[in-house]
Formats: C-alpha cells, sequence, structure tokens
C-alpha cells in the first residue's frame, strides 16, 4: 500500500511539473499569465529537479528582476534558485552559461548584497565542467582524434529558449547592427508620431483581425514612451523610425511591402493574446531588428543573430574540423616528428614524445585561435569569447 502511494505521489508530481513546463513553452517571453501561474506552481514541486530550478529563477530573474535590481527578494530568490543548479555536475553548457551572463551582468551588485560565495562558485564551475567534459570523452574514445570529436558531440547543444533576447551574444550583434542601420538610414520623418501614424494607417490597410490591429497599437503605445534601451544604445521610437524607414530605401523598393509586413508581425508578436502585455524592451528591440533579417538589401543591417549556444556549437565544431584538416595535412610532412604525432591521432599504437606532442598542439591551437578570432570574436562579449577559447584550447590540450 505504501509502495502504491508513493509512486501515485510520485506520478501526480511529475504530471505537475509536465504541466508547469507547458505553460512556460506557452509564455510570450513576458511575464503574462502563463508565466506567472507557473512561477506559483513551482512552489508546489515536493523535490524539484535541476530544470525547475534554473527555470523558475530565470522567470525572476527576467520578469522581476532585470528593470528593477532593488529587488533583493527577487535576487535572494534567483541565486537560491542558480546556486542549486550549479551544485549539480550534470548541469548543462546553456543553464551554466545563462547563470554566467547573470553573475557577469550584476556583478557589483552581488558583491554589494553579500553573494561572493555565489559568484566564486560561478566562476569555479566553467572549470570543473570541463574538466570532467574532456575526460568523459577520453575515457569513450579509442583515439586522439575520436576524443576530441566525442567531446564536440557530447557538448553541442540546442536549446529552445524564449528568452534569448537577453543573451549576451545577441546583445553585442543587435548593438553593432543598430550602429549601422543608424549610419546608413535616412528617417522618413523626424517626428515619431509620423511613424505612428503610418504604421496604423498601414494596418488598417492591411490588417483585417481585430485582435492583431490592438495588439499593434498596444506594442506602438509602449514603444512611443521613448524607452532607452541600454543594449541597443537607442531609444525604441528611435529604433522604429529606423526601421520603418527601411521601406522606403531606394535599394529595397523591391521588399518594400514585405517588410512593412515583417515590422506589423514583429509589433504583433511583442503583446500576449488579450494585447494587454508586452514583452520586456529587450524584446521589443530584438524583433524590430529581426523584421529586418533576409529582407534589407544592406547585408550588415539583414544579417541574423546567433546566441552564445550557438557561436559555441560553432567554435567547436569548426575547431575539429581544423584539427581534421591538421591530421590528413602533417600525416605527410616532410618532417618525422611532425608526421608522426600526427599520425597519432589515429593511430594509439604510434608513441611520440612529449615535445613532438606539444609542437604539433602548438600548429592546432595556434590555427584555432585564428579562425576564432577571425571568426567569432565580434559576434560576442570578451567574456564569452574569452570562455569559448579557453574551452576549445583547453580540449586540444588535454587529449
Amino acid at each position: 500500500m505504501c509502495c502504491f502511494a508513493y509512486c501515485y505521489y510520485c506520478f501526480k508530481q511529475e504530471q505537475k511539473r509536465n504541466r508547469i513546463h507547458d505553460l512556460v513553452d506557452l509564455s510570450n517571453g513576458t511575464f503574462d499569465k502563463q508565466a506567472r501561474q507557473a512561477q506559483e506552481e513551482f512552489l508546489e514541486i515536493q523535490d524539484p529537479s535541476r530544470n525547475d530550478k534554473f527555470t523558475s529563477g530565470r522567470i525572476t530573474q527576467l520578469n522581476q528582476f532585470e528593470g528593477n535590481v532593488n529587488n533583493i527578494p527577487a535576487l535572494r530568490n534567483v541565486v537560491q534558485n542558480y546556486q542549486f543548479v550549479l551544485d549539480d555536475p550534470d548541469l548543462d553548457w546553456f543553464e551554466l552559461e545563462q547563470i554566467e551572463t547573470f553573475a557577469n551582468r550584476h556583478r557589483h551588485f552581488l558583491v554589494d548584497t553579500g553573494n561572493d560565495d555565489f559568484l566564486n562558485t560561478v566562476s569555479a564551475t566553467r572549470a570543473n565542467k570541463s574538466k570532467i567534459t574532456i575526460e568523459q570523452a577520453k575515457e569513450s574514445a579509442d583515439t586522439k582524434n575520436e576524443a576530441f570529436k566525442l567531446f564536440v558531440d557530447d557538448n553541442t547543444t540546442q536549446t529552445s529558449d524564449p528568452h534569448n533576447v537577453h543573451d549576451s551574444s545577441v546583445n553585442r550583434q543587435l548593438e553593432k547592427n543598430f550602429a549601422t542601420l543608424s549610419q546608413r538610414t535616412i528617417p522618413i520623418s523626424g517626428n515619431f508620431t509620423d511613424i505612428k501614424n503610418a504604421i496604423i494607417n498601414y494596418t488598417m490597410a492591411n490588417v483585417d483581425n481585430v485582435n492583431k490591429q490592438n495588439k499593434i497599437r498596444n506594442s506602438l503605445n509602449v514603444i512611443s514612451q521613448g524607452n532607452y534601451n541600454s543594449s541597443v544604445r537607442t531609444c525604441e521610437d528611435e529604433l522604429l523610425s529606423l526601421v520603418w524607414s527601411r521601406a522606403y530605401d531606394s535599394d529595397n523598393k523591391n521588399n518594400e511591402i514585405l517588410i512593412k509586413d515583417a515590422v506589423l508581425d514583429a509589433l504583433v508578436d511583442m503583446s500576449d493574446d488579450d494585447a494587454t502585455s508586452i514583452v520586456c524592451s529587450s524584446g521589443r528591440c530584438s524583433r524590430l531588428m529581426a523584421s529586418l533579417t533576409l529582407l534589407d538589401a544592406d547585408k550588415n543591417i539583414a544579417n541574423g543573430y546567433a546566441t552564445t549556444e550557438q557561436i559555441r556549437n560553432e567554435a567547436l565544431e569548426s575547431s575539429h574540423k581544423i584539427l581534421d584538416d591538421c591530421i590528413a595535412s602533417y600525416s605527410k610532412h616532410p618532417d618525422d616528428n611532425l608526421r608522426t604525432a600526427a599520425l597519432s591521432y589515429n593511430s594509439p599504437e604510434i608513441k611520440v614524445g612529449k615535445h613532438q606532442e606539444e609542437n604539433f598542439k602548438t600548429i592546432v591551437k595556434d590555427k584555432i585561435v585564428g579562425n576564432l578570432d577571425s571568426s567569432f570574436k565580434q559576434k560576442m562579449a570578451e567574456k564569452d569569447f574569452d570562455n569559448v577559447k579557453t574551452y576549445c584550447i583547453d580540449a586540444i590540450n588535454s587529449i
């Protein structure tokens, strides 16, 4: 009887957990009714998992703490949830990167509020996780090349993140693209009211759905307040003026309607179903900028945005390709030491001395660093880029 009761209890807890995460998935990224309900129900989970704690902490961080950093109870809730996640050796890279972003963004405030232990844990976790994942790859592989491939495969992740507008790499790219947008765009009017009226007129002429019309008006009313966004480094009304004006640029003549429709879609997407709640400033700005993706004739404006996770995946995969290319190339090298070292990566029976190994690894690492610098450095915050570079180089050093 006790066994049955326990099983039933576990079943109901898992059922509740699934319902909560479904609510999170249904949320549009605001602190809407789905997010509020999920946050309330998280408190009823008796044995929360790492994923429960991370999701709950992130809802609190993005909806109750960001924009109101004096909310000490919210900060305490975020730190407690994230500390639970960090204490789990199986935490994934996405969770760690989001916690690192939070810690880096609010480092001074976290120190001032006595959260030094939390910051120390954040700093130590990356090195520990890197060491564990590298050792796991080595234990499962028959060759050094296979070890690096397994390391890449095991640490390449794809996370669906409705809050990726807060990702530090996305913010870095948004800022860069906006700088190009502002330099190359002449607003069709210096008065935002004119821009707003033009958008409303276009909406009424082309959008029949009343709910969508209300969402667009709701979004425009908020953007009209002209709030400054520190990630993009401009006011929201100025950003919308420039984005809407791209439809009238002579180079975009063939895509004028498509760009206008994309802007309307972005304004609709900002509001929840009842047009009363709206995403945060970063969400509004990123949606407006994204409306030009693949549509604007200027490729420096039309570029999309990659998250830190996506860039890390690409960096790992490109690093393995460089290792593969070096093995293939130096396996035929006239220098006996370099040739032997390269061959040893696919043939464990070939033994090489420490000096031979280090010379070959230095060549590989120099090529990897050169590729990372040229391909990814401008897309990431300095701290994130250093983490990715260290990650790739540590893996080469350790195999």
